[in-house]
């Protein structure tokens, strides 16, 4: 099925349905060009998937076929290694039983039998891979020990803890690395959700999945894991929404409007952006300092955002800028603080913002009384267990008394016995900005109306505190 010509929203009404006339007693081979489909209904035999594998469940008739390379005698779901010597050892021949499988994790292909009278469902499951690396004692390299110690990471059953290799780098400095998965454990029907794992273990959704993936990243960073010297993590595959994602419109797809990029294009961008994070594998360290990139202007005016605004990087223990603090999901937060104030200043803004790209940006600080001396402080404040690591401004810098004025704004045509509109704002004379609100919260205004008179005398129409 060729969809290449399409560029209207008739796509988006169709299944993705490949009918191929095979021979049977003969092997085919399938491949993805595109990001994988989490489920394939009758699969071919052997599937060549993307470079980064997520698991793959064999179902037959709704019921999981565990892989030919399940070993039987571990707890949870644990493959038996491929043995290079033997790369044959299992794949599948033409007179196993239906659903027969194999992960190829080397070729990166699925191998699995098919036959007539049969529903073959194979299903992605979403897995964090993860490589770490360790600084271990030679009885903590056998794997029980390892398998329990990313159980604790993780806060998850070891019976979900998947070892691919152990391997030692380094004998002297007991160094090694480590290759393991996170997953849910197979359900025992294709569509057991809350059911008890098909091999023992817990089946934990997508959602509680990432949860796990956010709090061992966090007891990483945070130095929880004593013997963890690095961790490099590959998300998992997002599951598809349970509800269709919207579809083009007739005038989105078909219609060619100047200037507005086409929605097959825009799908295009997406489906490259997805892949691209799919492969994505992001490296986290230990963070050891901050650094102040930014500051702000030497002076600054009372209850005015300063124009420069301050913005910090965290540092790892060789002086390299952190590009992530926490998983993206849920990064962690630095915060502001002011010093060197006079009695009653404090800082207006948003004092606390996300680390993200390899910065903390502050974008609408500035300070409520005018003084001498004044000082920014930047913490790390998420999570409440980080560790303690500060950094000041090198230089302080001085606040000026704001000068406001009032404005008003009011309809240039009344009519009689009809209410009337007006509106005050107030404005910094220097900048001609209007003033954020921020600066007289807590402030109680006393004000009269008063209104001019047919005798050009002004009399007072209404007394106001607010």
């Amino acid at each position: 099925m060729d969809r290449g010509w399409c560029a209207g929203y008739m796509c988006q009404e169709r299944i993705s349905t490949f009918f191929s006339v095979v021979a049977t007693g003969m092997t085919y081979e399938m491949a993805m060009t595109s990001t994988p489909p989490q489920s394939i209904l009758r699969g071919c035999c052997p599937t060549h998937l993307l470079p980064k594998p997520q698991r793959y469940d064999i179902y037959v008739d709704s019921v999981f076929v565990p892989p030919a390379n399940l070993n039987i005698s571990a707890a949870g779901y644990q493959l038996l290694p491929e043995d290079p010597t033997h790369p044959q050892a299992f794949l599948p021949t033409l007179d196993n039983v239906v659903g027969t499988n194999y992960f190829q994790r080397s070729a990166k292909l699925v191998h699995v039998v098919l036959r007539g009278g049969h529903v073959l469902d194979i299903k992605t499951t979403p897995v964090i891979t993860l490589t770490s690396g360790l600084m271990v004692k030679e009885d903590e390299f056998y794997e029980q020990n390892l398998v329990m110690n990313l159980a604790n990471l993780f806060e998850v059953s070891p019976d979900n803890i998947r070892v691919i290799s152990v391997m030692r780098e380094d004998s002297k400095r007991q160094q090694g690395r480590l290759e393991a998965e996170v997953a849910s454990i197979p359900t025992t029907s294709l569509n057991g959700e809350g059911e008890k794992g098909a091999t023992g273990g817990e089946v934990i959704p997508y959602e509680k999945l990432v949860q796990s993936l956010e709090k061992a990243i966090n007891r990483f960073q945070d130095e929880s894991c004593s013997n963890c010297a690095s961790l490099s993590v590959s998300d998992p595959i997002e599951p598809p929404p349970k509800e269709a994602p919207p579809k083009a419109t007739e005038e989105e797809g078909t219609v060619v409007i100047p200037d507005v990029e086409p929605f097959y294009k825009q799908q295009e961008k997406e489906v490259a952006e997805k892949i691209k994070e799919s492969l994505a594998v992001t490296e986290y360290v230990e963070p050891s300092s901050i650094l102040v990139l930014s500051g702000v202007p030497s002076s600054v005016v009372q209850y005015t955002v300063f124009e420069m605004q301050p913005s910090v990087t965290v540092l790892d223990k060789e002086g390299a800028p952190i590009s992530d603090l926490g998983h993206k999901s849920d990064p962690w937060q630095v915060t502001a603080s002011l010093s060197g104030a006079p009695p009653g200043a404090i800082l207006i803004g948003t004092t606390t913002v996300p680390y993200r790209n390899s910065t903390a940006t502050f974008t609408d600080l500035s300070v409520s009384k005018p003084g001498e001396g004044y000082n920014l402080s930047f913490t790390i404040t998420f999570p409440s267990y980080a560790p303690v690591l500060t950094a000041t401004l090198v230089e302080t810098f001085s606040s000026t008394q704001m000068s406001a004025a009032m404005v008003l704004q009011q309809p240039s045509i009344v009519q009689a016995g009809q209410p009337i509109a007006i509106t005050v704002q107030f404005v910094d004379e220097d900048s001609g900005l209007v003033l954020d609100g921020q600066a007289f919260k807590g402030q109680t205004f006393v004000g009269e109306l008063l209104a001019k008179t047919a005798e050009g005398h002004f009399e007072v129409i209404q007394r106001y505190a607010k």
